[in-house]
């Protein structure tokens, strides 16, 4: 989550893109259609104003209309499906990115040496260090993070040079701290966000010395 996605999703805007010109063209070709509508609307009445439409010819003007009248409204109903069906297509698609981009995603994993006094790490490396890592966090998108203490020999022989100064400021401990740990269990996770170039704990992790 450090890792900004790299893959070549097709994004929203990508998918806007393509739809927004056939939606325009439809919208041009109802427009186009509805005014061809009224024209022949204005004519039909302009013929049986003048008296032009005989009496036997009426019935084939009629006709006429009426079948130019239900082309039209096909075809009008032809646009409004097709425009219903791009939307849903782009919604659908747009959908699909955003799984991918949420499946996408990368759980990124730092190891941090020991905080300072009021409990900043000041410095991080994507690979542990023996002798110096002492904390291991996860973050999903690079900002929020949860952190555990390495529960290995190295880890914890470096933690207990100083308990005071390396565990306490962002850890809570329950257990003897006298006496030299077989292990050290994480009980709860802690929580640090990052600020700028260093993590700073908002939440202590809660520790078991067994």
């Amino acid at each position: 989550m450090f890792n900004k996605n790299k893959n070549n999703n097709v994004s929203y805007d990508d998918v806007s893109n393509m739809i927004e010109p056939i939606v325009a063209r439809i919208d041009k070709l109802e427009t186009a259609l509805k005014k061809q509508a009224k024209q022949i609307v204005e004519l039909q009445n302009l013929l049986k104003g003048t008296g032009a439409i005989r009496q036997g010819d009426g019935e084939k003007g009629s006709e006429t209309f009426n079948l130019a009248s239900e082309t039209q409204l096909q075809i009008h109903e032809e646009c409004v499906d097709r425009n219903r069906t791009s939307s849903e297509k782009a919604l659908t698609t747009n959908n699909m990115v955003s799984k991918d981009n949420v499946s996408s995603r990368s759980v990124e994993t730092l190891y941090l040496p020991a905080p300072t006094p009021d409990g900043l790490f000041m410095e991080y490396s994507p690979t542990e260090q023996v002798g110096k890592s002492v904390y291991q966090l996860r973050t999903e998108d690079g900002i929020n993070g949860q952190f555990i203490m390495i529960d290995t020999s190295d880890a914890i022989a470096t933690a207990m040079i100083s308990i005071s100064q390396i565990v306490k400021p962002v850890c809570r401990i329950e257990g003897n701290t006298k006496q030299y740990p077989r292990r050290i269990k994480t009980i709860e996770e802690g929580v640090a966000q990052r600020d700028g170039a260093i993590w700073r704990v908002t939440k202590k992790a809660k520790l078991s010395f067994e």
